[in-house]
């Protein structure tokens, strides 16, 4: 078992089959607004599909991401690091990894005020 995640004996079955064909499990005390299928992706593809699954929810909505590739969650976690959204659960689920994260509205503190975008791309031109 990796560090960073739950492996869950405990999860009540959700009563669905994968479209692999093997019974899948969820914790049915989060109930996702949509379900993201990365089965099979590698890095950083599942990390950059759940950005723009994110973007297409409001805030408060729960995204479920389902992944296989084993780095997916620690670059789910540094991703998170720089972004507001929440991450509610990280299991793992035989060998699928699943990840549940509510959409959060970006706080004041964490917004980029105009003049200091307009700066920072000043000094990457090397204009400053």
């Amino acid at each position: 078992m990796r560090p960073g995640f739950t492996e869950r004996s405990d999860v009540k079955s959700a009563g669905r089959t994968s479209s692999r064909g093997a019974a899948a499990t969820r914790d049915l005390s989060v109930q996702p607004d949509k379900i993201l299928d990365c089965y099979g992706l590698l890095c950083p593809v599942p990390v950059k599909k759940t950005a723009q699954a994110l973007e297409e929810l409001r805030p408060g909505q729960i995204l479920e991401v389902i992944a296989t590739d084993e780095w997916f969650g620690p670059d789910l976690e540094a991703w998170l690091r720089h972004h507001p959204h929440e991450l509610i659960v990280l299991e793992q689920v035989g060998q699928e990894i699943h990840a549940y994260l509510r959409k959060t509205s970006v706080r004041p503190e964490q917004a980029v005020h105009p003049s200091t975008l307009a700066q920072d791309e000043r000094r990457i031109e090397g204009l400053e």
